[in-house]
């Protein structure tokens, strides 16, 4: 196949465009750099959109949600719109589980069947993007996959992963040891692999699937096996509920530590049943290699 892949050099495009670059001609484009000319001479029968801006604070000026949206909805439709011009086989999108939300009440888990209710602009951006890459192809030859991956970890992972490891390398006491949660995280080799069989399986055609790994695991493990990775001391204290509750009212910090509290579940049988996947990598042992320390 000749498989063209848009933000080819961000975390999960360079990942993608070293696997999928053995067994095919690949061609990476960056978040901007959508050249017409040049994808048409590429003559692609495939294409991966991963572009997209993630991981930021909330915008503090008009121009913030601005550039997210013609980033994450723009440049997705255009790139549509190019996908069915070129008569290309298929589409994948990389969508977000943030389009179902930000978490899960105990007991329950996000399918593909759970209602659409992004709660910040990231995903709302994602989920606008979807509906406009439908939009675009409906009609067409072009046949669409979208992928809405949990929190993907890996080595250098950005957002709130980096932030644990700061925190565990910078020695700081974390107040989150008597959280009892559970969260679906999915490893950049896992995910790279469930877009490479999605891409080109026929019974992915047209369909949207979430993904995560099979495993879930509490934030105070996940703590845990990030302190021992890196040969750290692990400071990990109990905080009551209600104060826990009060410090996530607090400015920058406090959405996150409500964020890293609070459940998370993805139930993603459904793409392993349609497509016969099976994740390459245990979630321990793709943790202990994500947060192991860089090589000196």
């Amino acid at each position: 196949m000749r498989i063209a892949v848009s933000g080819a050099t961000g975390f999960i495009g360079t990942a993608l465009v070293g696997d999928l670059s053995r067994d095919h001609a690949v061609m990476g484009f960056s978040t901007r750099a959508l050249d017409p000319a040049a994808l048409k001479s590429f003559a692609p029968t495939h294409l991966v959109h991963a572009a997209a801006i993630a991981h930021r604070r909330p915008p503090r000026s008009a121009a913030g949600p601005r550039e997210l949206h013609q980033v994450n909805v723009h440049l997705a439709g255009r790139t549509a719109a190019l996908a069915a011009r070129l008569g290309l086989e298929r589409m994948l999108f990389l969508s977000s589980i943030g389009v179902h939300g930000a978490a899960t009440a105990p007991g329950e888990a996000i399918s593909e069947a759970s209602p659409l209710r992004p709660g910040n602009p990231y995903a709302a951006s994602k989920l606008e993007a979807e509906q406009l890459i439908r939009r675009t192809l409906a009609g067409t030859a072009t046949r669409l996959t979208i992928l809405r991956p949990a929190l993907v970890y890996g080595p250098g992972a950005p957002g709130n992963l980096a932030l644990l490891r700061r925190c565990v390398d910078a020695g700081l006491p974390l107040p989150l040891g008597a959280v009892a949660n559970r969260r679906s995280l999915i490893a950049l080799p896992n995910l790279i692999d469930l877009i490479h069989n999605a891409l080109l399986h026929p019974a992915a055609a047209d369909r949207t699937y979430v993904a995560a790994d099979a495993e879930t695991i509490a934030t105070p493990e996940l703590i845990r096996l990030i302190a021992r990775a890196r040969h750290r001391p692990c400071r990990l204290f109990p905080l009551p509920t209600p104060l826990l509750a009060a410090a996530g009212r607090l400015p920058v910090l406090g959405p996150k530590l409500l964020q890293l509290s609070g459940n998370l579940v993805v139930d993603s049988s459904l793409v392993r049943r349609d497509l016969g996947w099976q994740q390459p990598v245990d979630q321990r042992s793709a943790l202990e290699a994500a947060f192991s320390p860089e090589p000196s």
